[in-house]
């Protein structure tokens, strides 16, 4: 299904406009990242000690604390050093508290750790974009794309 399909079909577009769809696709990614569970991602043999810090730094993340959050994750990336997961919500607490250089970092290590990951091109996207480097944000909207044609947030981010 098309994103024009998707949004139409959700009603999102009738509901709310374009101009206001527009400026919740990324804090809607967030919360749809926070809530749908990844593949392959999940599926890592994890410390207990690494995951409760990862657990700690996501609802921290959740909660806004984007401080507490990067420590949290930080901790868990140090006991566990391919935890992409952590990698991911730290470049998501990065880029919500104004670091989208940093987030661009984390979310190339996740990139390299799962270089299928859909959402990590994504939102990497969405950090150049924040840095107003659309050409770099379009190249990985495209490469979301290209790993997961099924993968709208990518054509939907291309497209704006």
């Amino acid at each position: 299904m098309s994103k024009e399909g998707l949004f139409n079909r959700i009603g999102f577009r009738k509901l709310i406009g374009e101009k206001e769809m527009r400026n919740i696709a990324a804090p809607l990614s967030l919360v749809l990242f926070l809530f749908v569970p990844l593949s392959g991602i999940d599926a890592q043999e994890v410390p207990k000690a690494a995951k409760d810090h990862h657990d700690r730094g996501k609802i921290e993340l959740q909660k806004g604390l984007y401080s507490d959050a990067i420590d949290s994750l930080t901790e868990a990336i140090r006991l566990f050093p391919e935890y992409a997961s952590a990698y991911r919500l730290r470049g998501d607490a990065q880029r919500r508290s104004g670091n989208n250089l940093g987030a661009i970092q984390e979310y190339s290590k996740v990139i390299e750790l799962t270089p299928s990951d859909a959402w990590a091109y994504n939102l990497r996207g969405i950090s150049w974009s924040n840095m107003k480097n659309h050409g770099k944000a379009i190249e990985d909207y495209t490469r979301a794309v290209t790993v997961n044609p099924r993968f709208h947030w990518g054509y939907y981010n291309r497209g704006i």
